[in-house]
């Protein structure tokens, strides 16, 4: 139960709520959506952490489908959050931008900033 309430947070609230955050905050001053962003960015990684320590010990090592998507899943959730560390810096427009993000987003919806 816990498993599933971190994940869930996680990723049905922490990343859509970040993503938003990144598509909607931009006239805000002082880059207060890169903020919001990486905030809710890294309690997302955090709470898939915990989530996924509490799954490996409730089943007890034991990796069935469900514990494989899920490594999955955490590990190109992770390596987005390692992308955009890479990502090369525009003082210009004042975000980081890259090709390497756009790489390992697996995503079914389209670019939701023009400039991509």
């Amino acid at each position: 139960m816990a498993h599933g309430l971190c994940m869930f947070a996680a990723w049905g609230v922490c990343i859509p709520l970040a993503v938003m955050a990144a598509r909607f905050m931009k006239a805000y001053p002082g880059g207060l959506w890169l903020k919001v962003h990486q905030a809710l960015v890294a309690l997302g990684l955090v709470l898939m952490a915990v989530g996924l320590v509490l799954a490996l010990v409730a089943d007890a090592g034991e990796i069935g489908l469900h514990a494989s998507l899920g490594i999955v899943a955490i590990v190109l959730g992770g390596a987005l959050f390692f992308a955009s560390e890479a990502a090369p810096y525009h003082p210009r427009k004042g975000s980081r931008r890259g090709r390497c993000r756009r790489l390992i987003c697996i995503s079914p919806l389209p670019p939701l900033d023009d400039n991509l």
